[in-house]
């Protein structure tokens, strides 16, 4: 696969290190909180409790920003009421309310579940920007807890200003939490997203400053199979979606990390196997290792034993460690684009590794057949790696350290 190379930016800055290890330390394990036992949905609901916040400057300085949230109170409060605030058909209800009052509407910069809403007034300022055209534009994206991101976008001879507010409801109030004006340092528009960064400074450890968002719709089906088959697994720690494999040939596959991240799916609760620093060794029994990949591969058990680190007391099983792990949000994420029903059962979907970090829609782009089983189960058939011309080398990826 010819691949061109990224001029490396450094992921996490030196004085950040200590932040994010602690960070990942406590997180590493929620990612995987306890699951039902089919994957199908990624958005797991949560009590979302109300922060205890500071509204900026005297709480009242974006009038509009304020009535919008308004606007949508009675979803918000229904939602709190039934513990679903954070679930992905909250969030796009709230973004179809936002789009019925006119604005262009989308769910959490960067993660891009939901269709924009009155995605044509997006387009309209982009345009303006390619030809160096004056023009406004409103941008709201909705938040898990139900906050909002509000930016204000101009354009002036080619370059985008930028207003990004942030609002939060607190203790049932909406407030203005805080506020940035800066210039664009990157912007592009192109294959359906929307990218603009940020000029952050070396050294700089806060929050991420860059956003992507996708304003072309995708089908619903499309988003439905990335839900059920595709998102559980992603590309947190594992190679799954990074080299052919097929069930006729398992010789370049990890089924140690497929164990830890599928684990929950079958048994329903968090995975006993917890991670630390320089990764943790663990004998699993063998009944339980091989529950979990044969539920979801079709594999003997000859040959699994045969690509594993089986022993006659069970499976050895290391996790990853600090070092062969990357944690979000500098992670891509996956998105299928199309799909294809065969006679046998099977699904092949095309999917597209979508890097907000590196302003890419399609960073790479591989096939994922699936087999639904008469029970509501399904197995992984195989992925296979779609050969492009300007994809890249997934370096959000390290080889799982081997003792």
């Amino acid at each position: 696969m010819k691949k061109r190379k990224l001029q490396r930016r450094k992921i996490i800055a030196s004085a950040g290190m200590l932040v994010f290890l602690l960070s990942w330390l406590s997180g590493c394990r929620s990612e995987q909180g306890a699951a039902p036992t089919e994957m199908t949905d990624v958005q797991t609901v949560e009590s979302i409790a109300e922060p205890t916040i500071e509204p900026v400057g005297d709480g009242a300085t974006n009038k509009q920003l304020l009535e919008a949230a308004e606007s949508y109170r009675d979803l918000y409060e229904r939602a709190v009421s039934e513990n679903t605030l954070g679930s992905l058909s909250v969030t796009e209800d709230i973004v179809n309310w936002l789009g019925e009052l006119g604005y262009a509407t989308v769910d959490t910069e960067n993660q891009n579940q939901v269709n924009m809403t009155n995605p044509e007034l997006v387009e309209q300022f982009c345009s303006l920007v390619e030809n160096h055209q004056d023009g406004e534009c409103t941008l709201i994206s909705v938040m898990q807890n139900g906050g909002l991101i509000y930016y204000q976008l101009q354009a002036k001879t080619g370059e985008v200003s930028v207003s990004r507010d942030v609002l939060q409801w607190n203790q049932g109030r909406p407030e203005i939490t805080d506020e940035d004006d800066y210039k664009a340092y990157h912007w592009q528009y192109s294959d359906g997203y929307l990218f603009f960064d940020k000029e952050l400074p070396a050294g700089y450890d806060g929050a991420v400053g860059f956003t992507a968002v996708r304003v072309q719709p995708l089908d619903e089906k499309c988003r439905e199979l990335n839900r059920q088959y595709i998102l559980p697994v992603s590309y947190q720690s594992n190679g799954m979606f990074l080299t052919d494999w097929s069930e006729e040939d398992f010789s370049h596959f990890d089924f140690d990390d497929m164990f830890d991240r599928l684990y929950p799916y079958v048994y329903g609760t968090v995975t006993p196997y917890e991670q630390g620093v320089d990764g943790m060794q663990y004998l699993v029994p063998a009944e339980e290792y091989e529950k979990v990949i044969m539920t979801y591969f079709r594999i003997d058990q000859d040959t699994l034993r045969r690509y594993t680190a089986y022993t006659e007391q069970g499976y050895e099983f290391r996790t990853r460690g600090f070092e062969d792990s990357v944690s979000s949000p500098v992670l891509p994420f996956p998105e299928v684009v199309s799909y294809t029903n065969h006679e046998d059962g099977t699904i092949t979907m095309t999917v597209n590794a979508v890097w907000p970090q590196m302003h890419l829609s399609r960073a790479i782009s591989h096939e994922v057949t699936v087999r639904p089983m008469e029970d509501g189960t399904y197995q992984y058939v195989s992925n296979h790696m779609i050969i492009l011309e300007d994809s890249v080398e997934p370096e959000w990826y390290s080889e799982k350290i081997r003792n």
